[in-house]
């Protein structure tokens, strides 16, 4: 018989061991977790806006164009344009080959919105500065990665000087002239990459910036990305183009996390008691009850971090000096016991 009772009380202790180590490797540090509940994102091909010689601004575009719904979409929404042309007065400011612009996104945990832009053979008048054999585009955004934004140039070149021929006859060797000086461009160009310009017409010169993979954070926090931005300051013409616009952003909403919360009812000896009543409630009053097993454990699923609750300790068989207790929670424990008398 002493035997037996040896026995058990050996196998209580083990229990009691293994349901310590348990609980004590399940303690950890919890991270809220965000949702994404509302998309951002649209793009297009060129848009421009000039005025000549001091007239008011004209504009073209912008063409062709997408905008995503805030609900987002999770099949591209795509346009396109056969070719692009820009023209104002007897200024060609634009022209291209074909457009495609898309945009696309979703909500939830793994939320994100992503906007692309491609254009082929920029400069098909062969009268601009800036010549390329395709233009690209991208933004990316989601809540669990920082937005980011990209711009791919293939074959691309900017002629910074178009040569000055004063008397016209074309050899750019005369006294004062001097020939056109183009510069090759990168493939993938760092943000906001400028290059300054002009050319010469009719006896002045006209002064202009290419901004290369311009990247503007907006005030909502979405990312703007310009594949190519001319900024034209004059004198004769004033104005901006814009080429293989994107633009993405996300909303994201941060969750509270929720955590197991537990511990143990004893006797002053570290016997546990079954049966006990305990009580968890909340801020707004929301109760919630769970009972001792048999070894005295208890436990309450999703309990919200950040959150102060009072637990309290009920038996019909025991007392308690300190029935009540006001917890602050900010992880996952099994560490909130009561002692009876």
């Amino acid at each position: 018989m002493r035997k037996f009772l040896a026995t058990i009380i050996a196998l209580n202790r083990v229990t009691i061991l293994f349901f310590g180590i348990v609980f004590s490797l399940a303690a950890f540090n919890v991270i809220a977790s965000a949702q994404v509940t509302a998309v951002s994102g649209s793009a297009y091909g060129y848009s421009l806006s000039v005025g000549l010689f001091g007239g008011p601004p004209s504009t073209r575009g912008p063409i062709p164009t997408v905008t995503l719904p805030a609900g987002g979409s999770a099949v591209p929404i795509t346009a396109t344009a056969p070719t692009g042309s820009a023209i104002v007065g007897p200024a060609i400011f634009f022209s291209s080959g074909p457009i495609t612009v898309s945009t696309q996104g979703t909500i939830g945990a793994t939320g994100a919105a992503t906007s692309s832009t491609s254009i082929t053979n920029i400069n098909t008048s062969g009268a601009e500065a800036f010549t390329a054999s395709n233009l690209a585009s991208t933004c990316t955004a989601s809540q669990n990665t920082p937005r980011s934004g990209s711009t791919t140039i293939t074959n691309g070149t900017l002629m910074t000087d178009n040569g000055n021929d004063i008397n016209g006859d074309g050899d750019f060797t005369d006294p004062g002239e001097h020939p056109p000086v183009t510069v090759a461009l990168p493939v993938n160009p760092a943000p906001n990459t400028s290059i300054d310009g002009h050319i010469h017409v009719n006896g002045a010169q006209d002064n202009f910036r290419y901004i290369f993979n311009e990247q503007i954070t907006n005030p909502d926090g979405s990312l703007t990305v310009n594949a190519a931005h001319e900024r034209l300051f004059g004198p004769i013409a004033v104005g901006d183009l814009i080429i293989g616009q994107s633009r993405c952003g996300v909303t994201a909403v941060t969750t509270a996390a929720t955590v197991a919360v537990g511990g143990r009812v004893t006797t002053p000896s570290g016997r546990g008691i079954r049966n006990v009543r305990l009580s968890l409630t909340d801020s707004l009053g929301n109760v919630r009850i769970a009972t001792t097993t048999t070894f005295g454990y208890y436990h309450f699923d999703d309990v919200q971090v950040g959150e102060t609750y009072i637990l309290t300790a009920a038996s019909k068989r025991y007392t308690f000096t300190h029935p009540l207790q006001v917890l602050n929670i900010n992880e996952e424990t099994y560490q909130v016991n009561f002692i009876a008398n």
